[in-house]
């Protein structure tokens, strides 16, 4: 499901779906000006699929969002493009410009934009986690993972990746990996929504990995 930090779009939680589990997936949050562009969105974590889509948390809306006035992610698109336009190195720009592409399933669109922003800023967590679901949403699985085990050593805690990890690591068929991951991700978010399904689960493919 992922994640997004430098941007914020009007549109609903971005969840991707690989086979029977889910992904970790930036939520946007709301604006269409280019003080948008200055403004952070914490990453927010969702779920579908194989977890209970009922144990999910949906986030209220940023403070400076309106239920009243939601933006067309192609508006948000028109406007970002003229950002880069001015500045093609505009991270932010590029950033929500790849979630915009990304929202509406535009994988061609969205992937390079987000190379380009890593070429920038090879730290940026997001802008590879989002990579990373596309990878693994269009079928590689190994990409996927050296991106988000990318993405571990900066940042070893990083909730998201964690999460996204796990998944990707039940796709490679690696329970034990899964397994280690998620431990790492409950032990750093034991209050979130997710946690006692994650747990369960979890719990689950400790037991298909005894003996006997």
């Amino acid at each position: 499901m992922k994640l997004l930090r430098d941007y914020r779009i009007v549109v609903p939680a971005l969840v991707l779906v690989a086979g029977a589990t889910i992904i970790a997936l930036n939520q946007f949050g709301a604006n269409n000006s280019k003080a948008a562009l200055a403004t952070p969105l914490e990453a927010k974590i969702i779920a579908l699929a194989d977890i209970d889509a009922s144990g999910s948390k949906q986030e209220s809306p940023p403070a400076n969002s309106s239920d009243n006035d939601p933006v067309d992610p192609v508006r948000q698109i028109q406007f970002l493009r003229s950002v880069l336009d001015e500045n093609p190195d505009d991270e932010r720009a590029l950033m929500g410009l790849g979630n915009a592409s990304l929202m509406i399933r535009r994988f061609d669109d969205a992937a390079p934009l987000y190379e380009r922003l890593l070429e920038l800023n090879p730290k940026h967590l997001d802008a590879r986690a989002n990579l990373a679901s596309i990878k693994l949403e269009q079928g590689d699985i190994d990409e996927a993972r050296n991106l988000l085990e990318e993405n571990l050593k900066l940042s070893p805690d990083d909730s998201a990746t964690l999460f996204n990890l796990g998944v990707v690591y039940i796709e490679l068929k690696d329970p034990s990996q899964a397994v280690k991951t998620w431990e790492q991700w409950l032990a750093t978010n034991p209050d979130s929504a997710l946690a006692l399904t994650i747990k369960r689960r979890v719990d689950e493919l400790k037991a298909d990995l005894t003996p006997g």
